[in-house]
């Protein structure tokens, strides 16, 4: 039970609205308008992390894929993860199951084009997952049988154009078909300064013109095949004059520009490389941009090892890199940067990131070190206007918003006046009826009808009205104000103190007062109407 003291229950409006709405609101604003002030109008970007309560919150993320039901699937040092949005289920090896998962260690997942979602595991090769039984088809490399996979250390999937399925292991690409179970082995060479075959094959994709590319630990390659086996194969250095090549051509991931035909990005140990190639001329290849970790004193990336990369419809990327995510603004290169900070409930829960993937409702997923985090990319970034401008009244509380009678113009009265915001411009206007009460700025509500008169609701001056059109165009006073108050000629309405201000159509607009019901006014008539409760 609640108990409220007599000197709590009957206050004046004014008292009331200070205590339990306006203070609140104005430590509120207050802090806004501070963490405004801090970020310089940047956008304010706002991290989720998934609840403690299912089990996402620890642990790497080390891939993630959304399959066409809409489940969102994970793979982890400790297994696969399916989540619905609502519940988690984990899938483990468990001993003596032959329809389980044959190791907990999951580094790359896929869902091919009929929907059949494939799972690559270290020790284990990769497995099909049977939704209907909820099993598990392994498949593995098998002693002296060129018709299985040639490495159980399985590092990516990829599903191509025709309904193959390209498995990366250790020195080899695989290439698998689902209707016929053939496989083709494609050894990837040793570069000439090299004696042993290229390592581990960590990325797969596929370009327009049919090239299959792989980004391995020793360079960049290239597929281009003259039939169904017969292929040409290109190994490029992307840095060889620099002072650690090694580094530039340790290649973790790369994915065709998604604006840019014959381009390629591509996430090294060296940083982010975009790269230009040709269709007829696979000698030709041409780094057209690199984008490091900061040197110098010239802005960079956060960190110079960027396992995954995505790159959003409008050109931009999200960079993942071990000590950070970054945000490329490709027009003009400039660089935003995201940091792990301990107490912040809304910033990413580990610097190092290992995947990152956007599911169809626009919900970036970041998989880390530190569990899953999410960042809905389609909810535009809050912009907080700042009324403590010169010539414009301090600590004013936003208290209600309408549209002006200009395209993107607003009027937003505030507890000191009346404000015209205009873009990141903010006139402010103070309101001098003929009957001069200092309740005329205390303002609960503002509307503009289709006539162009704008309408102010007062907290002890009634409610005011002048035509948008004498509004002066730089802020100041507004007088020749209409008023209607208890006191004011017909039409009078029964209570100064008016709370909110609703046009239904038709011309009719209704004013809730505080003590004395509902006024509804008829624009046609000019006719005042009491409600009384």
């Amino acid at each position: 039970m609640r108990i409220f003291s007599r000197n709590r229950l009957f206050r004046s409006p004014q008292q009331w609205l200070s205590e339990a709405w306006i203070a609140p609101a104005a430590a509120v604003l207050a802090l806004l308008a501070s963490v405004a002030h801090g970020l310089a109008q940047q956008p304010v970007y706002r991290f989720e992390q998934l609840p403690s309560e299912i089990g996402l919150t620890h642990g790497s993320i080390n891939c993630i894929e959304q399959d066409s039901r809409g489940i969102l699937w994970m793979g982890t040092w400790s297994g696969l993860v399916s989540y619905d949005g609502y519940k988690v289920r984990i899938f483990q090896q468990e001993s003596g199951n032959s329809n389980g998962l044959q190791s907990d260690q999951v580094t790359t997942l896929l869902e091919d084009n009929k929907g059949r979602i494939w799972v690559g595991t270290i020790n284990a090769g990769f497995h099909l997952f049977d939704r209907e039984k909820e099993q598990f088809i392994n498949y593995r490399s098998k002693a002296d049988d060129d018709n299985s996979l040639s490495d159980n250390d399985v590092w990516s999937l990829f599903a191509d154009s025709k309904g193959y399925i390209w498995i990366g292991t250790k020195k080899v690409l695989n290439r698998y078909d689902p209707e016929t179970g053939r496989f083709l082995r494609i050894t990837i060479p040793a570069k000439r300064t090299e004696r042993t075959p290229t390592d581990y094959i960590y990325s797969i994709c596929e370009t327009r013109d049919g090239s299959i590319w792989a980004a391995t630990a020793r360079g960049l390659v290239r597929l281009i095949f003259r039939g169904e086996t017969a292929y040409e194969l290109r190994h490029y250095d992307l840095d060889p004059a620099a002072r650690d090549a090694a580094l530039d051509n340790f290649t973790y991931r790369v994915r065709p520009a998604l604006n840019e035909a014959q381009t390629l990005w591509i996430g090294t140990k060296a940083g982010l490389k975009k790269v230009n190639f040709s269709a007829s001329d696979p000698d030709q290849m041409h780094i057209a941009a690199t984008f490091r970790a900061e040197t110098g004193g010239t802005p960079g990336l956060s960190n110079n090892i960027v396992p995954d990369f995505l790159e959003l419809p409008d050109g931009n990327l999200w960079i993942a890199t071990f000590h950070g995510l970054d945000l490329l603004d490709t027009r003009n290169n400039q660089l935003s940067h995201f940091f792990a900070q301990r107490g912040e409930p809304f910033c990413l829960s580990n610097n190092l990131i290992r995947a990152l993937y956007q599911d169809r409702s626009g919900i970036l997923w970041i998989g880390t070190d530190g569990g899953v985090n999410k960042l809905n990319l389609r909810h535009k970034p809050f912009r907080i206007i700042r009324f403590d401008q010169p010539g414009v009244v301090t600590n004013s509380i936003a208290t209600d918003i309408c549209n002006g009678g200009q395209p993107g113009n607003l009027w937003v009265s505030v507890n000191g006046g009346l404000n015209s915001v205009s873009g990141s411009q903010v006139r402010h206007y103070t309101l001098v009826p003929e009957r001069l009460r200092d309740f005329a700025n205390f303002i609960t509500a503002v509307w503009r009808d289709t006539d162009g008169w704008l309408w102010v609701a007062t907290q002890g001056a009634g409610v005011l009205r002048v035509r948008e059109t004498d509004v002066p165009a730089g802020g100041g006073r507004l007088s020749n104000l209409e008023q209607f108050c208890k006191n004011s000629p017909t039409p009078r309405i029964n209570d100064d103190y008016v709370m909110s201000l609703f046009d239904s159509g038709s011309r009719r607009l209704w004013m809730g007062l505080w003590d004395g019901g509902i006024e509804l006014y008829d624009r046609n008539t000019g006719q005042i109407t009491h409600l009384q409760a």
